[in-house]
């Protein structure tokens, strides 16, 4: 993260009374001012939403929207994604290995060829005897367990969020998080020139 001096409102400006951004250029390492590039459009887009469908021209926006200039050396780059915090991690990880395990237990729904490929056991046929002898508590138990896998998810998503909220609220105190217009900067190169 940049470092300059700290304002009364606690952002961190440089030498020139800017804020800093909370990243580099990779090219010539500045962090002072970058601004969204001004180039004609090659109109792939539009060819890939008419061959491609609707996702793809998602991902293609998506990666334009990121790209940035700086404004010392010119050099385009997409700007790179603000940290994720630990809590979001964790949260990730939660949701990946639920998300997981329902997969599995959908697929062993949908093909029960593949349960037939799990070896006999009598730990196995005591369940399945359990099951059979006592089907609504077991459709019960699922429920309440489908529920819980919900509200697991769901609450891992809430946590996440707030979490990447806080971080990035202090992360827009401290350094500049968005590039500026080309509109922008030339109207300060302008007025400073």
């Amino acid at each position: 993260m940049a470092t300059g001096q700290e304002t009364g409102d606690r952002t961190t400006v440089n030498g020139c009374g800017r804020m800093r951004y909370y990243f580099r250029c990779p090219s010539c390492g500045s962090d002072d001012e970058f601004s969204v590039p001004r180039e004609e459009s090659s109109g792939l887009g539009l060819l890939l939403f008419f061959l491609g469908d609707f996702i793809p021209l998602l991902l293609y926006a998506d990666n334009t929207r990121r790209r940035v200039q700086c404004a010392k050396c010119g050099y385009i780059f997409r700007q790179p994604a603000m940290r994720r915090t630990a809590v979001s991690t964790l949260a990730a990880w939660v949701i990946g290995i639920v998300l997981l395990f329902g997969f599995f237990a959908v697929l062993l729904i949908v093909l029960p060829e593949i349960a037939d490929l799990v070896p006999e056991s009598p730990i196995l046929t005591a369940i399945e005897q359990v099951i059979s002898d006592n089907p609504r508590v077991v459709a019960l138990i699922v429920l309440v367990f489908a529920s819980m896998m919900a509200a697991i998810v769901a609450l891992s998503l809430f946590v996440s969020w707030v979490s990447n909220y806080r971080a990035c609220a202090e992360l827009r105190k401290n350094c500049e998080t968005k590039p500026k217009q080309y509109a922008e900067t030339r109207q300060e190169a302008a007025t400073t020139g």
